[in-house]
């Protein structure tokens, strides 16, 4: 449930969408993707409410969603069907429209050579499972508040 008041913005087509905030202020949204419904929802749970939390289950429904929901943030696993979270991260990078938003890859894997391919996409920070509350939230805040 979210709690606090709305605000709307203007969308590109000229319509309008309701925007959470919290205590008057607008909220941050983060895209969270991943293909396990466990781990997203233990993501929104370490970060807590004062986020907006949009979620995809794999590399393509998240450029999708990046391009149609315009995140803050974006936290991507790399091993998702369709198509993987490194060719995400890639075409993200690539796209006018995306490049600046911020990418973390959370994964298993965490092999430097994993670390590097993804830091020369563009990735803006590597996080591996099993999740660490405190470092979750570390990452996300230095990120959100360049």
């Amino acid at each position: 449930m979210l709690t606090g008041s709305s605000a709307t913005s203007k969308l590109n087509d000229g319509s309008r969408c309701a925007v959470a905030t919290k205590g008057g202020l607008l909220r941050k949204r983060i895209l969270l993707v991943d293909d396990t419904l466990t781990v997203l929802t233990l993501e929104q749970v370490l970060l807590g409410a004062e986020f907006e939390f949009v979620t995809a289950k794999n590399g393509a429904d998240a450029i999708k969603t990046a391009i149609a929901r315009k995140p803050d943030l974006i936290l991507m696993d790399i091993n998702m069907p369709v198509m993987d979270g490194v060719e995400s991260l890639r075409q993200l990078k690539s796209d006018d429209a995306t490049k600046h938003i911020p990418v973390v890859m959370v994964t298993t894997r965490g092999e430097a050579v994993n670390q590097a391919r993804c830091r020369e996409l563009g990735c803006d920070g590597f996080l591996t499972k099993p999740l660490d509350r405190d470092r979750l939230q570390e990452t996300v805040r230095l990120i959100l508040n360049r």
